[in-house]
């Protein structure tokens, strides 16, 4: 009896310990060391690889993954820091997919650059996808699922075709135009002109592929074969299913069938769609595609790169634009001459009151929260409650600060390591890489 008395006391001392320990974990400070909380979780992570980090970047929200850069290595990591891949020298893939990827390479004698499609290692896997003598563009998001985009010739001693195709990552065929279909035969578009070495694709959103060349370029419907003649000086991207244009004989909006959306008027108008609404620089109001007025800013002295020499059209069009989210900067001009900047929604709400200091936005973290950069870094701020998150976040690598921002997080290298900064509860961690 006693023997079983001992054995249950002992029992209950090693469990007021565990007790007593796990207690302890939880109250550590914020900055927590991310592979000691592994090491308790798992006994299989025990290789920590120390390394020092020159740059970190988020590979998308089609990837959601992290490449950091050493001297001597570039490192694939998940948000726990555990290493997925290693590449040494420029293996490195440069467009990310998760299921699959892509690397861009610089053919520095003919002054351009073309892709390759690879695996997680960079190896080229081109050829399970497309013959050598077919032509690969890129990866672009297609129907929000990652669709590779390509030019497949199929010849013999008699014919020749050439099909503009959008693969899934399986290899099959979504969407496909060929040269024997009547859209592309009527415009002159033939294996040749696929076969141009000076021929540029690029899918400019909607099922729009844009083919520019000399003497002519194109938009190509892929959903639906429909083909028109670009003949504009600049044009944007299409969103919700519209773009704008700038022509010398005036500007306008188009459908993705190449239908002017408003008619005989757009010649009258200097404006730019985006997102539903046009700006009208004439008359400094925003219009939806019904001609309602939507948004006045006719009080103020609206900025317009008009009023400056040697403006590109192509500049012109990213002016006074709605992104997907709905946000657009303003700025005017005061009587003296002297410039306030602000941001504006879709409603006409000014998220960002008007204010001297150069104000500009970048894009929508999650719902009602929004980074924004001014003179001293980039910041977090909330829409509803008028007012910032966080830190100011500044970094060594000013190109990456806006694109690794994901989930509430903004991670980046400080002093060689990785950490990583919850700006909803400003907080931070560690992240050590380590292999299992």
């Amino acid at each position: 009896m006693r023997k079983y008395v001992l054995i249950i006391g002992i029992a209950l001392l090693l469990l007021a310990g565990c007790s007593h320990k796990t207690n302890d974990i939880e109250n550590k400070s914020e900055m927590v060391n991310v592979s000691d909380q592994k090491e308790n979780q798992s006994t299989e992570i025990n290789n920590i690889v120390d390394v020092k980090l020159k740059s970190v970047k988020y590979t998308g929200d089609c990837d959601e993954r992290f490449l950091g850069v050493s001297d001597d290595k570039v490192y694939l990591f998940d948000e726990n820091g555990q290493i997925l891949n290693e590449y040494n020298g420029d293996s490195c893939p440069t467009e990310f997919f998760y299921t699959i990827y892509a690397k861009q390479y610089i053919n520095s004698a003919k002054q351009n650059s073309y892709y390759k499609i690879t695996d997680v290692t960079g190896n080229d896997i081109s050829y399970k996808y497309i013959n050598s003598n077919d032509k690969f563009y890129n990866i672009y998001l297609v129907d929000k699922s990652p669709m590779i985009l390509a030019t497949i010739f199929e010849e013999n001693p008699t014919s020749s075709v050439a099909k503009l195709v959008f693969k899934d990552v399986k290899g099959d065929i979504q969407y496909s135009v060929s040269t024997d279909d009547e859209s592309l035969k009527s415009n002159k578009i033939d294996v040749k002109y696929f076969k141009s070495s000076t021929l540029k694709v690029d899918y400019i959103g909607d099922g729009i592929v844009y083919l520019k060349d000399m003497p002519y370029s194109y938009f190509v419907n892929i959903k639906t074969k429909e083909v028109f003649k670009d003949t504009y000086q600049a044009h944007s991207s299409y969103i919700n299913g519209y773009m704008s244009y700038r022509s010398v004989d005036g500007n306008g909006i188009l459908d993705v069938h190449g239908n002017q959306v408003l008619g005989s008027t757009s010649k009258t108008l200097d404006c730019t769609y985006s997102n539903g609404v046009y700006y009208n620089y004439t008359d400094k109001k925003f219009y939806d595609l019904d001609g309602n007025t939507i948004i006045d800013l006719s009080e103020f002295d609206v900025e317009s790169s008009d009023k400056y020499s040697g403006i590109s059209a192509e500049k012109k069009l990213g002016e006074y634009v709605f992104d997907e989210c709905g946000y657009c900067d303003i700025v005017i001009n005061n009587p003296s001459g002297k410039k306030y900047y602000g941001i504006i929604n879709k409603n006409g709400e000014w998220i960002k009151e008007l204010q001297s200091t150069e104000i500009r936005y970048k894009k929508e973290l999650y719902e009602d929260v929004i980074l924004y950069e001014d003179h001293e870094g980039y910041k977090v701020y909330d829409v509803k409650n008028k007012k910032d998150i966080g830190i100011t976040m500044t970094s060594t690598n000013q190109s990456f600060v806006k694109d690794n921002f994901f989930k509430g997080n903004y991670i980046d290298i400080k002093d060689g390591k990785i950490y990583m900064y919850n700006f909803k509860e400003n907080k931070s961690k560690i992240i050590e890489l380590f292999k299992l």
